[in-house]
């Protein structure tokens, strides 16, 4: 039957004198009706100056998980207080000792432990619906789900979720359970309630413990300070307090305002529908329109081109010539008069019958195994070789002995060197092949087609290789394909992140189809990938435009552990423009080094040529570049921030927007008005470098910036993203080499 809430306010309020016995009123509570409304579920009020900071709490914490605590005298000891501690993977509850100005003699003891959300950050960050809030009230955690990507300890408001780093085989995220099966199915309290001998911790519903609060602290005028904390606090919590001490002398966060963490992405992910209807028909209505202006141009002897010259100037076009040799895997030296790739241009089609004569010709180029391992002696490949036999024993220790022996991962920096730069820098780096299929397919401008493919293989290859770091980073890489195949976070940007990236790893490898193709000379196949090239590359942009300002949207669980200067309601846009502003000088960085270490292979495009279009997407660029320079003022003056312009971190700010943001505008638009293709280059380095800087800055050097310690990483991680990136340079040279990437294949000119 209902509990007369009247009597339970009178007999607890009696109990902070000292009065009742809690523990039975507490499971009188729990045999009540069913929960109904927050306010009905379960939680905990701790009277903090009720607190003696025995640590018994603590003691019967770890024996009810199991953890075999020591002797419960051993808790006495005092000399733990020297240092503030968390909860962390054997111990779910702490207490920390904060002096007490008004009373020197008597400090301040403060229980620490999971809040218990209303609307939990953690269940709405979770991809896999790991983390769910209870009816009860309590949040839990299903280990049997959970991939390891620690996304719930970033959007952890209050720093609660600890990781078992050091398990390299089942590592799983621990934090108090408010003693959840304790409580629904032995009809018992949790144990650091039952415990407390001072009874500072009462058990009950919300409601009732929040009038509670307040009745302690009016009969109490100069006891309590004039707030119950996490009565409101991102929506409510379950776990509350009052104190004589002002909380933010005792650790509590005190801006996390009223908003649950839920709502924080909830504006972003509603925009989600928007895009899939929009995008389509603006990106199709683009493809006609430009389709029509190209029939009426080629109907116009004074324009042969079809009205889509570049950027407005004359381009020369060349005729397709016999296929150069290639570059850069086999010194040009050691490579035969013909090799596989120059009879592709001198014999006529042929299939292959002896798949020796196929290995030899598609694989070894015309060389003999032998020839091609002598071959492969060049000073790129040694040095790669010692990359690669210092990262692979790195690599076995990583998946052997877990994050802890290879990472300075912890549980206050759960995100490090594998995030911020294999898989935030790695996406927005290969952002080139969206926006250059784009500019082709469905903005017509035909005369960039001698860099889509290259972009789109760098596209292709960044994509594959961030999951591939990313399997480095999770606790439990195997179950990757969880969110997809199992269960499904559908409120977590994490999840339209995994998603989209899948399929748009799928969408690049259709893409790049047609140069597959060409290279195994399967025709059929060839036409039909053709056939299906707009409508990929109109899925590949819904699909860029999604995951790459949810990279950004990532971040909008964590305000406060960014620095304000780069947490922002507009940080997904941000990531998006970025994202199209490095895909742009990409392109321009890697036809560059194309052109230099491949020179042969791309002989139908005159220097003039390329440096035509390379000033094209530098004038683009510089558009560009200014638009993301206004918007992150905007930012700032969104968030009123001025003021910190004029610390260490602003400098930063400074330093990124003008020196790696404007400069770059302002010298894309100098090259453009003069031609200069060289100043073009120079620039996209540059940028490509402020692209990096800005996510680091996010995702690592302004991340938790009001902590003590920082996070620096292990040697390890520099080796693991040094050997990726490494393995990502070989493996774009071996197709370079072998398949019409820089190329137009001479069979298949026509085609193009």
């Amino acid at each position: 039957m209902e509990l007369d809430r009247r009597a339970f306010l009178r007999s607890v309020g009696a109990a902070g004198v000292g009065g009742v016995s809690l523990p039975v009123l507490a499971d009188r509570i729990a045999a009540t009706n069913p929960v109904e409304g927050p306010d009905s579920r379960f939680g905990v009020l701790m009277d903090i100056p009720n607190c003696i900071g025995c640590r018994k709490c603590e003691y019967a914490c770890e024996e009810a998980a199991g953890f075999g605590p020591p002797p419960i005298e051993t808790y006495d000891d005092k000399s733990v207080f020297a240092l503030h501690r968390r909860p962390d993977p054997k111990r779910y509850t702490t207490v920390n000792e904060f002096p007490n100005p008004a009373d020197p003699g008597k400090p301040v003891y403060v229980k620490v432990q999971c809040m218990h959300c209303n609307e939990p950050g953690c269940a709405s960050a979770c991809l896999t619906n790991a983390f769910r809030k209870t009816p009860e009230g309590a949040v839990i955690y299903d280990e049997r789900v959970c991939i390891g990507c620690r996304y719930c300890m970033v959007a952890c408001p209050f720093d609660i979720p600890a990781y078992t780093y050091d398990d390299p085989y089942s590592p799983v995220i621990r934090k108090c359970t408010m003693c959840f099966e304790r409580v629904t199915r032995q009809g018992d309290i949790p144990a650091c309630v039952k415990i407390c001998p001072q009874e500072a911790l009462t058990f009950g519903r919300r409601g009732d413990l929040i009038e509670l609060g307040r009745e302690k602290i009016t009969h109490n005028p100069g006891k309590y300070v004039q707030h119950i904390y996490g009565e409101h606090e991102v929506g409510g919590t379950s776990w509350m307090y009052i104190s004589s001490r002002p909380f933010e002398e005792l650790d509590f966060r005190t801006d996390l305002g009223t908003t649950p963490y839920p709502e924080l992405t909830k504006g972003f992910l509603s925009a989600v529908p928007l895009v899939l209807i929009l995008w389509p028909a603006l990106l199709m209505g683009s493809y006609a329109f430009t389709g029509r202006r190209q029939q009426l141009g080629l109907s116009n002897p004074a324009n042969p081109h079809g009205g889509l010259l570049e950027l407005g100037e004359s381009v020369e076009r060349r005729p397709a010539s016999a296929q150069p040799k290639p570059q850069g895997e086999l010194p040009h030296a050691e490579l035969p008069e013909a090799s596989g790739t120059d009879r592709a241009a001198q014999e006529p089609p042929r299939r292959h019958t002896d798949w020796r004569a196929w290995v030899t010709d598609k694989l070894f180029m015309g060389l003999s195994p032998g020839q091609y391992a002598k071959a492969l002696v060049t000073p790129f490949n040694v040095i790669a070789a010692l990359i690669l036999c210092v990262g692979l024993p790195v690599t076995w220790i990583r998946f052997t002995r877990g994050l802890a022996a290879t990472t300075h991962l912890s549980d206050d920096y759960p995100w490090g060197l594998w995030i911020g730069f294999d898989v935030l820098c790695g996406v927005g780096l290969a952002g080139g092949g969206y926006v250059l299929a784009s500019t082709v397919y469905l903005f017509g401008l035909k005369d960039y087609r001698p860099l889509l493919r290259p972009a789109i293989l760098t596209g292709f290859l960044g994509y594959f290789f961030v999951v591939v770091g990313l399997c480095y980073d999770l606790g439990r890489p195997w179950r990757l394909p969880y969110p997809m195949l199992v269960s499904y976070g559908v409120t977590s940007v994490m999840f339209l992140v995994g998603w989209n990236v899948a399929l748009y790893l799928t969408v690049q490898l259709l893409e790049f189809c047609p140069a597959i193709f060409e290279w195994l000379d399967l025709k059929t196949l060839r036409r039909w990938a053709e056939k299906l090239t707009i409508g990929a590359t109109v899925f590949g942009v819904i699909l860029s435009t999604l995951h790459q300002s949810a990279l950004g949207a990532l971040f909008l669980l964590a305000p406060g552990k960014v620095h304000p200067l780069w947490y922002s309601p507009f940080i997904p846009v941000f990531f998006f423009i970025s994202s199209i502003i490095a895909g742009l000088a990409m392109v321009v960085v890697e036809s560059a080094l194309s052109h230099r270490i491949f020179r042969t292979q791309v002989a139908d495009h005159g220097p003039g040529e390329i440096d035509r279009l390379v000033v094209g997407l530098g004038r683009a660029a510089s558009v560009l570049l200014f638009t993301y320079f206004c918007l992150k003022w905007l930012g700032v003056a969104h968030g009123q921030h001025w003021a910190l312009l004029n610390t260490p971190y602003g400098y930063l700010f400074l330093l990124e927007v003008f020196g790696f943001v404007l400069a770059p505008c302002l010298l894309y638009a100098h090259a453009a008005r003069r031609q200069n293709a060289g100043l073009v280059r120079f620039t996209s380095v540059l940028t490509v470098l402020g692209i990096l800087l800005n996510r680091l800055n996010v995702s690592l050097i302004a991340y938790q910036w009001d902590h003590q310690t920082r996070y620096f990483p292990h040697w390890m991680e520099f080796m693991v993203t040094i050997t990726i990136v490494t393995v990502g340079l070989l493996t774009f040279r071996w197709i370079a080499n072998r398949m019409p990437v820089l190329y137009d294949h001479p069979r298949y000119a026509a085609a193009h």
